[in-house]
């Protein structure tokens, strides 16, 4: 009875060393691995950024697959919202480097000797309403 026992345990931890080791994983489910190093990612048909919608803020923009730019948008389909990639325009394009460059440079102006800006805060509020200005439909600077 007791090398029935134990014949049946030592099958399953060979079953489960097999299948370790011939790479079928329970855990990883969108990504099947070759080998130690090389993965291969199971949706790499879609054009979308790799990173999920839902743990970014909306109006973030990232590159995608296909090197062009993908923004967050909040959807709303019954009573539930949720966050889906869309293509990002050429204007939230131009208003997002617009934001970035008048941040880093107001930055700049308040670190220099002149002190043209009491705080950092300051600096980057200042950009921003001049982003809002110059692009008013701009839906990064709208939803804030």
């Amino acid at each position: 009875m007791v090398a029935l026992a134990n014949k049946k345990t030592t099958n399953k931890k060979t079953k489960k060393l097999i299948s370790k080791l011939m790479g079928k994983s329970k855990k990883s489910k969108s990504k099947k691995v070759i080998s130690s190093e090389k993965t291969v990612d199971k949706y790499s048909h879609l054009k979308i950024p790799t990173q999920r919608p839902n743990n970014l803020k909306i109006g973030t923009i990232k590159k995608g697959r296909d090197n062009k730019l993908w923004k967050v948008v909040l959807v709303r389909v019954g009573s539930m919202n949720y966050k889906k990639w869309t293509r990002a325009t050429t204007m939230d394009i131009k208003c997002t480097n617009y934001l970035q460059n008048s941040i880093k440079k107001n930055i700049i102006k308040y670190k220099s000797n002149n002190k043209s800006y009491k705080s950092a805060n300051q600096a980057i509020a200042i950009a921003y309403a001049m982003t809002k200005k110059r692009f008013p439909k701009c839906s990064l600077i709208n939803n804030k």
